[in-house]
């Protein structure tokens, strides 16, 4: 299952798929030749109408993504499989990505403030990720990072996003 995120609504839809407008989308390497631009038509999609949870289900149905990929190791670089909760991984982070730069677009123009929670159960959060839960942050701050950068800002997979307050 997907995250729960507090502020989505219609509303904070139409600030995400403005986010998503402006570009600087993450491409993922575990990604088929040519399943970057069916990547973004789905998440589009799911930034509109759905959530994460539909994403991930949407491209596992559509095998999108690679089946095994090159890892750099000590020795070089070797083969192996790409895992099986990449679609969920991917699907989870960067529906996550749009839905903070939206809800940050839409504190800033409301001046309101953020508030880190987690919205997945994690089995072994890491104590940086607990330390910030609860704690507020300026949404003009996070939505500069996060434009500038494709990655998850709480770290991959720590379940933490934010809500208005």
């Amino acid at each position: 299952m997907g995250l729960r995120y507090t502020n989505l609504d219609q509303a904070t839809r139409s600030y995400m798929i403005a986010e998503f407008r402006l570009g600087n989308h993450y491409e993922s390497s575990r990604l088929v030749p040519g399943g970057q631009a069916c990547w973004l038509s789905l998440l589009a999609m799911a930034l509109t109408n759905y959530d994460d949870y539909w994403l991930a289900k949407e491209a596992h149905r559509l095998s999108i993504f690679a089946s095994v990929e090159n890892r750099k190791t000590r020795n070089g670089f070797r083969t192996v499989k790409v895992p099986e909760n990449a679609p969920q991984t991917l699907a989870e982070g960067e529906f996550n990505h749009y839905y903070l730069r939206g809800i940050a677009s839409r504190a800033i123009n409301a001046n309101k403030t953020l508030r880190i929670y987690r919205g997945k159960f994690v089995d072994n959060p890491r104590w940086e990720s607990e330390a910030m839960i609860g704690s507020t942050i300026d949404p003009r701050m996070l939505l500069a990072q996060l434009r500038t950068s494709p990655h998850d800002v709480f770290g991959p997979g720590s379940g933490l996003t934010c809500e208005i307050t």
